[in-house]
């Protein structure tokens, strides 16, 4: 599984979106990249289709 480190643009929040779909919600699954330690984000790696 693979994910995406992205900015919401609504709440400024940093998301890690994830590869995976949400058949419930058709819609990508994304959880706060920072949540444990605000202001620390995880490694930057490059993002494959």
């Amino acid at each position: 599984m693979t994910s995406k480190l992205v900015s919401c643009q609504q709440c400024g929040r940093h998301l890690s979106v994830r590869d995976h779909c949400s058949r419930r919600l058709a819609a990508l699954i994304g959880v706060q990249a920072d949540a444990e330690v605000p202001g620390e984000l995880p490694e930057r790696r490059p993002h494959y289709l």
